[in-house]
């Protein structure tokens, strides 16, 4: 069992907020790598490994303040110097901050931790899987984990997989190099990454694609090493693509248009490309046309969305459905069409993304 609330802030390496919270008390940051301190209390008392906390009476400090306004009169609860050598340490377990009278535990909470976590592991470096000389290079910012390792697939639907273990290296990025040129545009991974679980007060171990993909399979199953730089990865002429220059963002005229809806019924695109990327490929469709038609008439932007990966549309043809109705001898007050688009409204098609997964990769 974990604690249920995470009233408390951990805002940088050694202060903690926490409104509410008497600054006339004592306080101490109970620890487990494993996990399960909630349950284990006896006596009015938390067991277990703790760090003393110290009241600052001078309150969070201005700097903190503008991070954080919300926490604008929480008490402050300062880390030693002492045991500033173990933040990192208890940063990968189950974390309670206590208010105490003497030994007695009088109320506790759980932290939120992405202030220390920004302040303590802020990486601006590359992340993700990137070519090098050695092979692909894979980069995963993950500074609470235990354990990463990589899971290299030949397929989609991951069936087979060679494992290889990360290292720990600066700022909470785990990495490695690994295979060859051979495994750009063509293998598939996953990370598995050991770590601690507030929401079930355990150490679990999830497999995750990487939020940093380029490519993805099919429903986001797994992550595709992808080389951009590389031909596969590029629309023939796309080099010699170019924009007219702007001279002030004032000057857009904007068109928003939906990916799919653009041409889901336009008979004048092959039905194969209908609803697709490749839609747009048709440059004498009934829509591309109407595109041209409104440029010359003074259209300067085309918006497409949703573009990104996002989670609630089957991506594979062959798993949407369609809503069955019959518009020939439905009445125009019938809840029927409604119904039926209810029916499949988690299966279907249609969506506007409000959801997104992988923010660098184009929904499939």
């Amino acid at each position: 069992m974990a604690a249920l609330t995470a009233k408390a802030h951990w805002v940088d390496r050694d202060t903690i907020g926490w409104t509410g919270a008497e600054p006339s008390s004592t306080y101490r940051l109970y620890h487990s790598l494993t996990g399960g301190l909630a349950a284990q209390i006896a006596d009015g008392k938390l067991l277990g490994a703790f760090v003393p906390l110290v009241v600052d009476r001078n309150g969070l400090g201005q700097p903190i303040l503008d991070k954080f306004p919300f926490l604008k009169g929480a008490t402050s609860l300062k880390i030693s110097e002492r045991d500033s050598g173990q933040i990192q340490e208890l940063l990968q377990g189950e974390l309670i901050v206590a208010q105490m009278n003497g030994a007695k535990t009088l109320v506790f909470t759980s932290l939120q931790i992405g202030g220390v976590l920004d302040d303590l592991f802020y990486f601006d470096g590359e992340l993700g899987a990137q070519p090098s000389e050695g092979g692909v290079r894979f980069r995963l910012w993950a500074p609470t984990a235990r354990r990463v390792r990589l899971c290299i697939d030949d397929r989609p639907e991951g069936v087979e997989r060679e494992i290889y273990s990360l290292a720990k290296a600066e700022a909470g990025v785990w990495e490695v190099t690994a295979g060859d040129t051979s495994w750009l545009n063509t293998k598939y991974y996953l990370y598995e990454v050991e770590v601690y679980s507030r929401l079930e007060g355990r150490v679990v171990t999830n497999l995750i694609t990487d939020p940093y993909s380029l490519g993805l399979a099919p429903n986001s199953l797994q992550s595709l090493i992808v080389d951009l730089n590389s031909a596969p990865s590029k629309p023939d002429s796309w080099g010699l693509i170019s924009k007219p220059d702007l001279a002030s963002p004032t000057d857009i005229v904007l068109y928003e248009l939906h990916i799919r809806d653009f041409s889901i019924f336009d008979e004048t695109v092959p039905e194969k490309d209908r609803g697709k990327y490749a839609a747009f490929a048709h440059l004498f469709s009934n829509g591309m046309l109407h595109l041209w038609s409104l440029a010359q008439a003074g259209l300067t932007h085309v918006h497409l969305l949703p573009a990104f990966d996002f989670t609630s549309v089957p991506e594979l043809t062959e798993e949407q459905k369609v809503p069955q109705i019959d518009l020939a001898i439905s009445a125009p007050d019938s809840p029927e069409p409604q119904r039926a688009i209810a029916a499949v409204k988690d299966q279907d098609a249609y969506n506007w993304g409000y959801d997104p997964w992988h923010y660098a990769t184009p929904e499939g």
